[in-house]
This record gives structure tokens, C-alpha cells and sequence, in this order.
């Protein structure tokens, strides 16, 4: 069977928005895993618009899931130490089904 993958950004977003969408892609057993990222600005305009935070996102929405595995696509390694506390909780919080893939994650405005 194939599988698929949503990827909900967590800017511009309205936090019921995000909860709905993962909880309805949970429900439907074609997708196997949802995801978001870790930036601290939007990377689209505006720019300066709202941005929810990637780890606190993921661990509340891994929470508000039953069978979808969960993971954050960027982890900006210059600010977030892959062995860093919240790194080291997270697989407790999910039930061991998040996935993390630190990358360099840089953007000018995330500085």
C-alpha cells in the first residue's frame, strides 16, 4: 500500500486549524505521518506574521493523535542541540512514533 505525508507549517496557522487537519489525517489510514518545522519567522510574507513553535507544536499535536507518526521536517541545529532536553523527552511524550531530522535550518530572519 502506499503511504503519504501531510505537512502543516505552523505559520500564518491558527492552532484549531492544525489540531483538525492531524486529527482528521489520523483517522484516514492513507497517511502515515504528519509533519511541521522549526523556524522562529514565517517563510512567507508577512514575515513578521505569527509562527508557532515547532517542538511545542509537534508535542502537542503528537498528543491530540492516536496512530500517525509525527516528526519536524527542520530542526535548526544552531539553536536547537540535537541531544538537548526537548529532543530527549519528545519520544517519551509521542509513545516513541516521532521522527527528527536536524539540518543546518538557517534563514537570515530566524537569526
Amino acid at each position: 500500500m502506499t503511504a503519504f505525508s501531510i505537512k502543516t507549517p505552523p505559520q500564518h496557522a491558527d492552532w484549531g486549524d492544525l489540531l483538525a487537519i492531524w486529527q482528521a489525517a489520523d483517522d484516514m489510514e492513507v497517511f502515515e505521518s504528519a509533519w511541521n518545522f522549526d523556524h522562529f519567522y514565517p517563510l512567507t510574507d508577512p514575515v513578521d506574521g505569527g509562527c508557532l513553535e515547532g517542538g511545542t507544536t509537534l508535542a502537542a499535536l503528537a498528543q491530540a493523535t492516536k496512530r500517525i507518526r509525527v516528526g519536524t521536517m527542520v530542526h535548526g541545529m544552531h539553536y536547537r542541540h540535537p541531544l538537548s532536553r526537548p529532543f530527549r523527552t519528545r519520544p517519551c511524550q509521542t509513545c516513541g512514533s516521532a521522527w527528527k531530522r536536524p539540518r543546518a535550518g538557517m534563514r537570515s530572519a530566524s537569526v
